[in-house]
């Protein structure tokens, strides 16, 4: 499971990642998101820089939705929702 996480984190990292969330099956958008919420702040912060923006909006839907049911039990994933709020929409 680790190495799965990690390839996700380093393709992110990389920039790779960003075409691909963007057109993929929510699956693959709610395992982003999880790898997202177990990467390390300057990871997550870095890897919403880059592929939020790139979002089509059910993309961002999905993301967002997913990571809004994280975010009430747990402050960090509260932490990237509204850090991701601010990058899509400032």
């Amino acid at each position: 499971m680790w190495d799965d996480v990690f390839d996700i984190i380093g393709d992110i990292a990389a920039g790779t990642a960003v075409g691909y969330i963007a057109y993929k099956e929510t699956e693959t958008i709610v395992e982003w998101t999880d790898a997202l919420v177990q990467a390390s702040e300057d990871e997550a912060v870095d890897a919403i820089v880059k592929n939020v923006p790139q979002m089509d909006n059910d993309t961002w839907n999905v993301f967002y939705n997913y990571l809004s049911e994280k975010a009430q039990y747990d402050e960090y994933s509260n932490a990237l929702r509204n850090f991701s709020l601010r990058v899509r929409y400032d």
